[in-house]
């Protein structure tokens, strides 16, 4: 499942300050909510996205 959250919003303001983000980044959980991939950065380009989907999965 992929969510994007609005950083405008107050409460993803905060979550994201909490992740250590300047502005945007990309989380990779896993099914209990641990963080697996945190990446900082709004232009995450399509390589670097499943490069690490596939760390994760163990591909």
């Amino acid at each position: 499942m992929v969510t994007i959250l609005d950083a405008t919003s107050p409460a993803n303001k905060r979550r994201i300050q909490e992740l250590g983000f300047h502005s945007h980044g990309m989380v990779i959980l896993d099914s209990r909510g641990n963080i697996k991939i945190k990446m900082d950065g709004h232009n995450l380009n399509e390589k670097t996205i499943r490069q690490a989907i596939e760390r994760v999965m163990g591909s």
